[in-house]
């Protein structure tokens, strides 16, 4: 299996790749690698973007994964990018931050390349603490899942969107240790993924939750897909957030704790809805943006109370998590990327692309063929691999509160 990292940082500058992976590559000790990385940097022979990457493709290599790695700004005919993007399984982009967004170099790589079925992730350095680091991930992993690509981020102990550099000046990201673990996690997590599906079974019974936020009709949508899953050999729960009890999180530090289960003080029916999302293996979140008001109201009710299972030591990872998107054709919605920055934040990936399904004159306009397509992608391979790393390899995450004094 082929992981491959992308810098498209205008300011690259270590040209000599096969140097650059016999180093990454024959130094297994972290503290060793840090020390050749820290000698690297502080010479400025490699750009901030330049060194996540390493760091990254250090977390992804393995005796089951190889890696490679190409700077844009060298690549002249993009015929060769798309071919390097088409032998890999996995990608990790790693670019500076602009505005927000990526560099240009990684838009134009965005628009080019297939990434169907591919694993993807990003990093990304700001010159400023909060330089929009965050947003450039969220817009590649957005771009990315629309593309096909099933989008990961940077995995415990804070599982959040990828890697996320601090620094300016060349040099500079020495300083930033948060940022050279957040992209190590991103390459762990890259190669976790994609190891496991060499493992994926030929049958399995999948148990898929069916995920509805809104409080308007489906039009029948939800009826649809339940027939097409259960074709598929899965069973289904369908979770209907308006026909539950859901009060705010208080933000109490009961959660975490040393118990294995986890201590909520709020009287609800969530402990009802946690063993449906615990029994499952994998979410197929139908997000109606035809009643705008009442998906915030509900679906951010109930994903703040969540946070439990995060902070138990992530209860929900390694389920692949699928959106089927009902919007009017008048509109345009950032519903479903609210979904994603909620469901990776619990260490879960998600498969691309997010479906949409348009309101026009009182019907809704979609294809029969596309749908079943998607979901038995769905069911095939995300939710087989959640089948492994939940039933067999019983994986074991450790949250630790980042952010908060540890008593």
């Amino acid at each position: 299996m082929k992981i491959l990292g992308i810098c498209s940082s205008i300011r690259a500058r270590f040209n000599n790749i096969d140097k650059a992976l016999q180093t990454i590559n024959e130094i297994d000790n972290y503290h060793d690698f840090y020390t050749i990385l820290y000698e690297n940097i502080s010479n400025k022979s490699l750009s901030n973007s330049e060194a996540l990457l390493w760091m990254a493709l250090f977390g992804a290599k393995g005796s089951e994964t190889n890696i490679d790695l190409v700077l844009l700004k060298n690549i002249k005919d993009t015929i060769d990018i798309k071919n390097m993007v088409s032998d890999a399984d996995g990608i990790i982009l790693s670019t500076p931050v602009y505005f927000g967004d990526r560099s240009s170099l990684s838009n134009a790589l965005m628009c080019d390349c297939d990434l169907n079925n591919k694993v993807f992730a990003s990093l990304s350095v700001g010159a400023k603490r909060n330089g929009g680091q965050e947003t450039t991930n969220i817009f590649s992993l957005w771009d990315a899942l629309n593309s096909g690509a099933m989008i990961v981020g940077n995995g415990p102990p804070t599982s959040q969107y990828g890697g996320t550099g601090w620094a300016g000046n060349i040099g500079s990201i020495l300083d930033d240790n948060f940022g050279f673990d957040t992209s190590l996690g991103t390459g762990k997590r890259v190669a976790e993924i994609i190891n496991i599906t060499t493992k994926i079974p030929h049958s399995f019974p999948a148990k898929i939750a069916l995920i509805h936020v809104s409080s308007g009709t489906n039009h029948g949508i939800l009826s649809e897909i339940e027939t097409i899953l259960y074709q598929l050999g899965a069973e289904t729960i369908l979770i209907d957030l308006k026909k539950y009890n859901i009060h705010p999180c208080l933000g109490c530090s009961q959660c975490p704790n040393s118990n294995e289960e986890p201590i909520c003080i709020v009287n609800d029916d969530m402990q009802t809805l946690r063993d449906y999302l615990r029994n499952s293996h994998g979410f197929i979140f139908i997000t109606d943006c035809l009643i705008k008001d009442q998906y915030w109201f509900l679906f951010q009710r109930f994903a703040e109370r969540t946070r439990c299972l995060r902070r138990n030591h992530f209860e929900l990872s390694n389920r692949p998590a699928f959106i089927v998107n009902l919007q009017d054709m008048s509109m345009n919605s950032i519903l479903p990327l609210r979904t994603i920055s909620f469901i990776l934040r619990h260490n879960c990936f998600v498969i691309g692309p997010v479906y949409s399904i348009y309101h026009y004159h009182e019907k809704l306009i979609y294809s029969e063929e596309q749908i079943k397509k998607h979901l038995k992608s769905f069911v095939t391979m995300g939710a087989k691999i959640s089948y492994i790393l939940t039933n067999h390899e019983k994986t074991r995450y450790e949250y630790i509160p980042v952010g908060y004094k540890r008593k």
